[in-house]
């Protein structure tokens, strides 16, 4: 099997896991729907189940392909994968905002969803989640304005969001005892926790390979000073490694864009 059909067959393999989610979600909702017997009320209700689950899959999905793009660079390749992932960001926005209207629609209150009720833990942890995500999505429109230091809380802050997300659906979810659900819950559970491990790892690993090939290794750091002189030496002589090294900086950067960052630190260094 060559790269192309490796490739061709890892894509068939993830669409049909995705739409056997979809298929399985939709299925475990409304499997026991009857619309002629049901209000509008209660059709709303069912629609906001149905995104609200489909919404925590999605989430889940962007976290998980966040951590392992690396892993999944060349197979897809992280310039793919990353407009992939902006593009699936937006349709996933759509879903999510969904579920808590149609939860209003049904039950006719604003208020109860829109200010977090913290006498309700589940449901304050269900609607400050609703702001973090609105927060992370409108911070990625602006990604490029966005420091590479915000953009690590931002991306810590997606954990914070999956678990919120789980602890209210785990709480007050209809469907969280069904077989099907139970299966995609562990499933997605154990994949983002995989995600965290591999994703500190592999910027664990990064960095020291990056400090190292710049002559920067942190015990070295410790046990000598460097002058102005040897720091603009060695950050000059680091210019072009440091394009390789996208991840240290933020993903979105270009190594022209790294290239310019790194020049205007050693404009600084010359004023030292």
């Amino acid at each position: 099997m060559n790269t192309h059909q490796r490739k061709q067959a890892i894509g068939v393999f993830l669409a049909i896991l995705f739409i056997l989610a979809i298929v399985s979600i939709f299925y475990t909702v409304f499997w026991s729907v009857k619309l002629s017997e049901i209000t509008l009320s209660e059709f709303f209700y069912h629609i906001a189940q149905f995104m609200g689950l489909t919404g925590f899959l999605f989430i889940s999905l962007l976290i998980i392909s966040g951590d392992f793009a690396r892993l999944f660079d060349s197979v897809f390749g992280i310039d793919r994968i990353i407009k992939t992932q902006r593009k699936f960001a937006i349709f996933t926005y759509f879903i999510v905002f969904s579920h808590p209207l149609f939860i209003i629609l049904s039950d006719n209150s604003v208020v109860k969803y829109l200010i977090p009720q913290f006498s309700e833990l589940p449901f304050a942890a269900a609607t400050i989640s609703l702001y973090i995500f609105a927060g992370i999505m409108f911070s990625s429109l602006l990604y490029k304005r966005v420091s590479y230091k915000v953009w690590q809380y931002l991306h810590v802050l997606t954990y914070v969001l999956f678990f919120f997300i789980l602890y209210h659906s785990l709480n007050v979810g209809t469907h969280v005892d069904n077989l099907i659900i139970k299966i995609i819950y562990y499933t997605l559970i154990i994949l983002v926790i995989m995600g965290i491990v591999y994703r500190t790892n592999y910027k664990l690993n990064t960095s020291q390979c990056l400090w190292e090939e710049l002559g920067l290794s942190p015990r070295y750091l410790v046990k000598y000073s460097y002058s102005s002189e040897e720091l603009r030496g060695i950050i000059t002589s680091g210019v072009a490694q440091l394009s390789n090294y996208l991840e240290i900086a933020n993903e979105t950067l270009s190594p022209k864009e790294i290239r310019k960052m790194t020049e205007g630190l050693l404009e600084k260094l010359e004023k030292v």
